[in-house]
């Protein structure tokens, strides 16, 4: 854990360096993070192993 700077300067390095983790699997839903802690677990994986979540459309919709 850091500070709000040390998050800046983590992705200001990252973006500069144009770093891109590598993923090595990417499972659907929540329901999915126990496989994924099992991929971990065995080291069936190289690389992250990504839990996609999606986001069931609404009335509302965030205006960024």
């Amino acid at each position: 854990m850091g500070s709000l700077k040390d998050m800046k300067d983590a992705t200001d390095f990252i973006t500069e360096h144009r770093i891109v983790p590598q993923i090595s699997h990417v499972l659907d839903g929540l329901q999915s993070a126990e496989e994924g802690f099992e991929l971990i677990k065995r080291g069936d994986q190289f690389g992250k192993v990504v839990i996609k979540l999606r986001q069931e459309p609404t009335m509302y919709t965030a205006k960024l």
